[in-house]
């Protein structure tokens, strides 16, 4: 891979906080209030995912229980519900799973490289270049087009699958599918918060947390967050170049 120890202080960032009406919000000095951000560690990472299964655990018990405000709001009525209302809430909650099984089953081509267009790789013209755009372009539809096959055919295959099923089977698969993804859906966001809180530093040198706990990061003005959420996952995309 070749990646620097160096290299590693990349995968931090800094963004300057704006108000819903996209102006800098600025500080009592009047300068523009700035937060610093770095992708979290693993011990921080083992932290959230802790913190997140613990909601998510709690999210699917509540949902499994007749008698609780959540399971009267948000299964129950499934019990009425059609068989393509139910079908299509069980594929709602399974095409993550399979959008996970096309991205194992399908390779990635490797990226078009310009020594396959250009004649002379160190000097390229500008019409070599644009081919290489061109054909990377196309490779790239052509892996999202195959990503999207597969995924179609195994919600074709979970039609079969459900045909012989009565309605009273799959009104009881689409509640199990329901409580499963509504408690990934909470341990999801809840990882991403407690990453932030644990990422997000007023100093330059990433000693003074932002937040000082989860609660306050929750409360704060939702234009805010909004930034600085994006912010932290632009970062963490950036990361996947150590993994290549």
């Amino acid at each position: 891979m070749g990646l620097k120890i160096a290299e590693l202080l990349r995968w931090k960032t800094s963004i300057q906080l704006k108000d819903a009406d996209n102006q800098l919000i600025l500080d009592d000095k009047k300068k523009p209030v700035t937060v610093y951000l770095r992708v979290v560690g693993d011990e921080d990472l083992q932290n959230a995912y802790k913190e997140a299964r613990v909601h998510s655990a709690e999210k699917r018990r509540v949902l499994r229980d007749e008698t609780s405000v959540e399971f009267k709001d948000q299964i129950e009525p499934i019990r009425d519900a059609s068989r393509e209302d139910c079908m299509e809430l069980i594929k709602i909650a399974r095409t993550q799973n399979f959008q996970a099984e096309a991205n194992l089953g399908v390779t990635r081509p490797d990226d078009i490289k310009l020594e396959e267009i250009a004649v002379d790789p160190d000097a390229p013209t500008l019409e070599e270049q644009e081919k290489l755009d061109a054909a990377q372009k196309a490779q790239d539809k052509a892996y999202n087009d195959a990503l999207e096959a597969f995924v179609q055919i195994k919600l074709i295959e979970l039609d079969a699958e459900f045909a012989q099923f009565s309605i009273e089977d799959v009104r009881t698969v689409a509640e199990l599918e329901v409580s499963n993804i509504s408690a990934l859906t909470i341990f999801l966001q809840e990882v991403l918060d407690y990453k932030i809180i644990a990422a997000t530093f007023t100093d330059k040198e990433y000693t003074q947390k932002a937040f000082d706990s989860i609660a306050e990061y929750r409360s704060t003005d939702s234009v805010i967050k909004n930034q600085i959420s994006d912010a932290y996952m632009a970062l963490e995309l950036a990361t996947e170049d150590i993994k290549n």
